[in-house]
């Protein structure tokens, strides 16, 4: 949350009209709703979600463009009543059957943070799917201090290796290799015993360091991909296969398939520290380049005006239509949850009889 209110600040900054809301539901603890439980909780008229659906129809009276960041929690059905552009972006290729097939139909334009998946969307019958890098948290005045002299001086960064993640069930075992290999690198997140550090501390260390791994749970690219770029750290990668879609292989970023590959990688470039050091620089340059968040948001910007023009215009979203339209919804929902109550009691009746006769 603070990362979105340091990047809406930013937008207003430069002139953006933009507003921010959250569509996550304070019950729920941040937590995003797989489409199954969307789902259910939409037919069954769930006052909390319904209350925020209203919320976000009053907020969107006076916009042109509804943008959805996370991608999750804005059931179809409601996204399809708001006569406006509407954009998807997403990130996550793990979550796509469960999260974005079902969501990303009723959007007009898609952007996806992994390369494949422009691909993956495509396939769905999508038509409008834009790559849209993810970019760094960090913006450029934070790191203004950093030149090109300044990132080549390998006396300024005495920390040999630098690691801010979860030690995840997913990637435990090989970040434990890693560790193992190396036992001066820092490494923390939760699962680590450091634990979290907070952004000072990491933006200090990162500032500090020399070589930064970044091991994703599976596929797709992280904040770290292009964060370690921002602060003169060199990346040694995983994901090999996609990175060339984002960096040079070789000259901005090093990528390796195995953990063995890794930590081969490693060695040698901390015993070759002049060519760790070009390939700091050259991906720093592509970071203000492409990177940068405000080089992202005005990506995002571009794809939007170039379809502008075709895009059927229809007048802002009418909060009390849209506000009948739920409560509606929500009354022909008392009858859903109503089936529902009576399929759980039978569910229950069935299996106390069957434990009856099983004891008998």
């Amino acid at each position: 949350m603070a990362w979105h209110e340091r990047q809406f600040k930013r937008r207003r900054q430069r002139g953006f009209d933009v507003e921010n809301f959250c569509t996550t539901i304070p019950y729920l603890k941040g937590r995003w709703l797989h489409f199954p439980e969307l789902d259910q909780r939409w037919k069954a008229g769930d006052l909390a979600l319904m209350q925020m659906y209203e919320d976000l129809a009053e907020r969107l009276e006076d916009r042109d463009v509804l943008i959805l960041y996370n991608g999750a929690n804005l059931h179809p059905e409601f996204v399809k009543w708001l006569k406006m552009m509407k954009v998807y972006t997403a990130g996550d290729p793990e979550s796509e059957d469960i999260l974005a097939k079902p969501l990303a139909p009723s959007f007009d334009l898609h952007l996806v943070n992994h390369v494949p998946s422009v691909e993956t969307y495509q396939s769905w019958g999508l038509k409008h799917v834009y790559f849209w890098p993810l970019g760094s948290q960090t913006i450029e005045e934070e790191v203004d201090d950093l030149s090109e002299e300044v990132i080549r001086d390998t006396s300024r960064r005495p920390l040999p290796i630098v690691l801010f993640c979860e030690r995840s069930s997913y990637r435990k075992e090989r970040l434990d290799k890693l560790t193992q290999a190396f036992p001066e690198a820092l490494c923390a997140g939760r699962g680590w015993p450091r634990g979290f550090v907070d952004w000072p501390e990491m933006w200090f260390a990162y500032r500090q360091a020399q070589i930064g791994w970044n091991v994703h749970n599976s596929t797709g690219f992280n904040f770290r991909t292009y964060e370690l770029a921002a602060y003169g750290v060199m990346q040694i990668c995983d994901n090999k296969s996609d990175l060339p879609q984002i960096y040079e292989l070789g000259k901005e970023v090093v990528g390796f398939d195995s953990i063995e590959e890794c930590i081969q990688l490693t060695h040698y470039y901390l015993a070759h520290p002049g060519e760790q050091r070009e390939i700091a620089l050259a991906a720093w340059k592509h970071w203000k380049r492409d990177y940068t968040p405000d080089r992202v948001w005005d990506r995002l910007v571009d794809v939007v005006e170039a379809y502008w023009p075709s895009f059927s215009k229809s007048p802002p979203p009418d909060a009390s239509i849209i506000r009948l339209k739920l409560r509606m919804h929500s009354q022909r929902s008392c009858f859903y949850r109503l089936v529902q109550r009576i399929k759980h009691v039978r569910q229950r009746i069935a299996r106390r009889l069957t434990r009856i006769l099983s004891n008998s």
